[in-house]
């Protein structure tokens, strides 16, 4: 019996002990070959409504005009309610073949998405696309119930796990739109 409160105290004092701020992070990078010229690929790509309709755990997008866009991503935890977070997006960079859509303010959360385009032909193309993104809670507990107790490293590499497939998802469905 000793042996149970004593877990059940450890646990209390980790959840109660957590450090102030709770970061998880992830980056991922993916690629792929689109069979489409360069100029029509970085159009396509610059359309925002492509992330809410295709990128999984992208929920809404919504353009607020003047480069600026509201992006709402979604993070199915087990076990857990989501947890939805919102970020205000800049247009930083819009070239043919690179585009910038990242966080207006840096700070707590951030989320960058970035896409670079080479011709490989007439008529195809390659793109390659970079997120990421970082979450800051005053505790793990924000994040999830078991936060605490798993810890930052273990949370970022799930969320950088899940944030690769969806990447690689949406990559897919978006192939589909050219054939």
């Amino acid at each position: 019996m000793k042996l149970i409160y004593g877990i059940i105290l450890t646990v209390i004092i980790c959840f109660n002990t957590a450090k102030a701020d709770f970061t998880v992070s992830a980056e991922v990078t993916n690629g792929a070959v689109f069979k489409t010229s360069l100029a029509q690929l970085s159009e396509y790509f610059k359309n925002i409504k492509i992330y809410e309709r295709y990128f999984p755990g992208i929920i809404s997008v919504k353009e607020l005009g003047n480069k600026e866009s509201e992006w709402v991503y979604e993070i199915d935890a087990p076990l857990a309610s989501p947890v939805r977070m919102p970020f205000t997006l800049i247009e930083k960079v819009s070239s043919e073949d690179y585009i910038v859509f990242e966080t207006k303010n840096k700070t707590p959360d951030f989320f960058r998405c970035t896409a670079r385009l080479v011709s490989m032909g007439e008529n195809e193309t390659r793109i390659s696309i970079s997120i990421e993104i970082k979450m800051v809670r005053d505790s793990g507990g924000d994040v999830h119930f078991m936060a605490p107790i798993l810890g930052e490293k273990f949370i970022s590499k799930e969320m950088k796990k899940d944030l690769n497939q969806a990447l690689s998802t949406f990559l897919s469905k978006c192939k589909k739109d050219f054939k």
